[in-house]
């Protein structure tokens, strides 16, 4: 069974790139450096202002895919009838997560929007004067519509990635498992 090595190199370089993301901030953080932990510090504030606790879901989704990627991989390299059931239930749940990602998506739009809309529902003081219309706009911003719409894009960006991850490095590769097994 051969396999692509361009499909490797890509996922190397993206679990390189990710381990980086996650690895740098917590060594600049610790070093000291004041100007590594006000960054540090501006990425966490704008994380909890646009994606709210959806940003842990995320990356746990990120998590996830990574790991049953992972797995499909270690299970490409022999051939055999065991292995393509588990293939294919690793590669059922690779679409699920990209489901799951769209759906917290969804979920966090909603809440968001709530949220928002209870922050202008829940002011009876306010009024449409000169100084309302900014109010309202204020209490919309901070009371949820930056987590909703950041929390849509993020999730049906990620969902369609993924979908796009499977189709563009894991397919053809499926496909000549599946070939190979007949063949045997």
């Amino acid at each position: 069974m051969t396999y692509s090595k361009s499909s490797d190199f890509i996922v190397g370089l993206l679990d390189g790139f990710f381990l980086g993301l996650l690895i740098s901030p917590a060594y600049f953080y610790f070093t000291g450096n004041p100007a590594f932990i006000q960054l540090f510090d501006q990425i966490l504030s704008w994380l909890e202002t646009n994606l709210g606790y959806s940003a842990h879901l995320f990356l746990i989704i990120c998590l996830f895919y990574r790991i049953y990627w992972s797995k499909i991989n270690y299970k490409l390299k022999t051939v055999s009838q065991k292995n393509w059931v588990d293939i294919l239930h690793y590669e059922e749940v690779l679409t699920a997560l990209a489901v799951i990602a769209m759906v917290i998506g969804v979920i966090w739009t909603a809440l968001g929007m709530r949220s928002a809309l209870a922050a202008i529902f829940s002011n009876d003081e306010m009024s449409m004067s000169d100084g309302g219309v900014l109010e309202l706009l204020d209490q919309l911003i901070n009371g949820g519509i930056l987590t909703a719409l950041t929390s849509t894009i993020v999730g049906a960006s990620m969902g369609t990635l993924f979908r796009l991850f499977k189709i563009f490095f894991l397919n053809k590769r499926l496909n000549q498992y599946q070939i190979a097994l007949e063949e045997k």
